[in-house]
């Protein structure tokens, strides 16, 4: 099954925040579009800190949401191995579903955190400081030591 995260640096600007483009591609579809502008510095730490409950299996399921738009993920641990990634743009009136997929859980949180990584890198290089980057940095060191 093809599945990546994207994250174009290149996109990367800073006002007040930064944005840029992030999105996912599963199978052909890209999730919620191909080039999506979002705030990948917030969001990306959003998505590491909702992750946390299920990595110590605390919980079963947990919601990562994009800032930009009605979109969201849903991972669901399925076994030991494997959780079940949902993709859903979320209305007033229903929730559509736009896919589902299953990864591996370490393969996932493996390709999450070199983006992570790469994304904190290119913030320092451009000398762009924030809480923020700050949130990043500190969360892939508490990542760094469960050795992912």
């Amino acid at each position: 099954m093809a599945f990546k995260l994207n994250i174009n640096l290149d996109s990367f600007t800073l006002n007040r925040l930064i944005t840029g483009q992030i999105w996912f591609d599963v199978e052909k579809e890209a999730f919620p579009d191909n080039r999506w502008v979002d705030f990948p510095v917030i969001i990306l730490g959003w998505w590491l800190e909702n992750l946390k409950p299920l990595v110590f299996a605390k919980e079963t399921l947990c919601e990562c949401r994009f800032m930009d738009g009605p979109y969201l993920f849903k991972v669901l641990i399925e076994d030991d191995l494997n959780w079940q990634i949902t993709f859903i743009e979320s209305r007033l009136s229903e929730n559509i579903c736009a896919t589902v997929t299953n990864i591996n859980h370490k393969d996932f949180l493996q390709m999450l955190l070199k983006l992570t990584k790469d994304v904190v890198a290119f913030c320092e290089k451009q000398k762009w400081e924030s809480k923020d980057v700050d949130i990043l940095s500190e969360l892939l060191n508490f990542y760094k030591e469960l050795e992912i």
